[in-house]
């Protein structure tokens, strides 16, 4: 499913929270499910979509959601809605230019500027998707293959936070190799969701390179997996003092 929400940047900095995040848990007012497409509409005096987003995570609560007080103009309005649910969108792309104004939203079939949810209909959404570029295959994640150019991989980098250079060849290279499916769960997008989610899947790196701290050429065939997001999130979640290992999740999976 495709939507288009608003969002009011005198409220809440939704723009500086992509670029410092990477995704927004946003309060849930429809009925998302996981690898929805998002499409944001910033407000006046913008007054145009510029955003596009995946749906992550649904149904999380308020106590689980990440502390953003930082961005809220009026840090009472994030508490305000501690009895809801929030779903987490991570920014897929950032478009700028005219094209996707209100004037040019309406003259190719929107009504009227988003106020709540909307479902966005064969038109519209074709529209709107000639001015974003990235597909899904292209995707990054936190502990996942960011998109730098090369095979070489892990040489640090000294940002706010230690991150790490890794290569979109070796991503793209470990699915074609492995496929897109869960290696761990056996996860289908493409068969769940439909031809638009065909390929997106997470990458995930078997040796964290910040455990290996130094700059080598990766072996996609073993170095890398394709996972689901939730298998992901559960071979960066530690039982006890370690992590779980891929045969270990499977383990865990198949006793159930």
């Amino acid at each position: 499913m495709n939507w288009l929400i608003s969002a009011n940047g005198s409220i809440y900095r939704h723009s500086d929270a992509f670029e410092k995040m990477g995704y927004v848990d946003w309060r849930q007012t429809a009925n998302y499910e996981v690898g929805d497409i998002i499409y944001i509409y910033s407000t006046r005096p913008l007054s145009k979509i510029e955003f596009k987003c995946i749906v992550e995570k649904i149904d999380i609560q308020f106590k689980d959601i990440t502390d953003d007080k930082e961005f809220w103009i009026n840090e009472d309005e994030y508490y305000k809605w501690k009895k809801r649910l929030y779903s987490r969108i991570r920014l897929i792309e950032r478009t700028a230019g005219g094209n996707l104004t209100l004037n040019k939203l309406k003259e190719n079939g929107l009504k009227a500027a988003p106020q709540g949810p909307i479902k966005l209909k064969d038109d519209i959404l074709s529209y709107i998707e000639k001015y974003f570029h990235k597909d899904l295959t292209d995707i990054t994640f936190p502990d996942e293959i960011p998109n730098e150019e090369g095979l070489y991989e892990g040489v640090g980098v000294s940002v706010k936070v230690s991150r790490y250079e890794r290569s979109s060849i070796a991503r793209k290279k470990c699915i074609e190799y492995h496929g897109s499916d869960c290696i761990v769960c056996g996860f289908s997008f493409g068969k769940v969701y439909g031809d638009f989610a065909e390929g997106f899947i997470h990458v995930h790196h078997v040796t964290p390179l910040s455990e290996i701290n130094a700059e080598y050429k990766v072996d996609y065939k073993n170095d890398l997996i394709p996972v689901c997001p939730n298998c992901h999130a559960m071979l960066h979640k530690k039982k006890g003092s370690e992590y779980l290992s891929i045969e270990q999740l499977k383990e865990i999976i198949k006793r159930k």
